[in-house]
């Protein structure tokens, strides 16, 4: 069950004690000796329970429109860059009904310094996907930092909707290389991470996180595709435009499974 509180939010349950739910965002290059802060590649919400240790991961394509007051509608990927993620996370909460906590954001080289950090993940590749990746074999393959990246950004073969779930299925291998971590281990994994992330999430939440870590360790995070590819909906403008109130249904059933 759930309530509908008066900014149009769902309250998720146990969400305002036991669910966080952060944006992650990955951003491309920023040009260099200017403003721009780059685009966002990705765009993902994270949901943790640090009661039950469940974890569910949600993208958000990166072509879906996004309102911009006092302008047209943009690109979720060209809102960010002329917005930043405190507005992409709020215009999102909007959009979707999502209450975030936060955002939690790195750019594609703090990307490839915590694959490293964390000594690289292992990640079942397709034929067409190792040979765009230069590899000599289909099948368990270990990325370093620089080969997750180019499998995260990949979508040459195929197309956004399915680069999504690379970067979901990249998540889901940080998640699984920390499986029989300790406490200690993870904390100090942390102290090596936590300063390669732009996150506007307070130190009471971070800690209620990493005091949970081990429950995360290993799961098997839940996966949805924000929008749903075959409700798509007619007139969008050089954009996916979503269904907001069905979207937000899906992802109000997505995350109180």
């Amino acid at each position: 069950t759930h309530d509908i509180a008066a900014d149009g939010f769902y309250i998720l349950g146990l969400s305002e004690k036991d669910v966080v739910n952060v944006l992650l965002i990955g951003s491309d290059m920023r040009i260099p000796n200017t403003d721009d802060i780059g685009r966002g590649d990705v765009t993902m919400l994270c949901s943790l329970n640090k009661k039950t240790g469940a974890v569910k991961l949600a993208s958000f394509e990166r072509g879906t429109g996004v309102p911009w007051e006092g302008h047209e509608w943009l690109m979720l990927t060209s809102f960010y860059r002329f917005n930043g993620a405190a507005a992409t996370t709020r215009g999102l909460g909007e959009c979707f009904r999502i209450d975030f906590d936060g955002y939690a954001h790195v750019d594609f080289e703090s990307f490839k310094d915590i694959v490293d950090a964390i000594g690289g993940v292992d990640v079942e590749l397709t034929p067409a996907e190792a040979g765009k990746l230069n590899l000599p074999y289909s099948g368990m393959n270990h990325l370093d930092g620089e080969k997750a990246l180019a499998f995260c950004r990949l979508r040459s073969i195929d197309s956004n909707w399915e680069r999504t779930g690379r970067q979901r299925r990249t998540l889901q291998a940080v998640l699984t290389k920390a499986k029989g971590m300790s406490l200690t281990e993870l904390s100090n994994l942390a102290d090596t991470v936590l300063p390669m992330i732009d996150t506007n999430l307070d130190n009471e939440t971070l800690t209620g996180l990493m005091m949970n870590g081990l429950k995360f360790a290993g799961k098997t995070a839940d996966q949805l595709m924000v929008p749903d590819r075959d409700h798509i909906l007619p007139g969008g403008m050089g954009y996916n435009k979503a269904d907001f109130d069905y979207e937000a249904e899906r992802i109000r059933e997505f995350l109180e499974s």
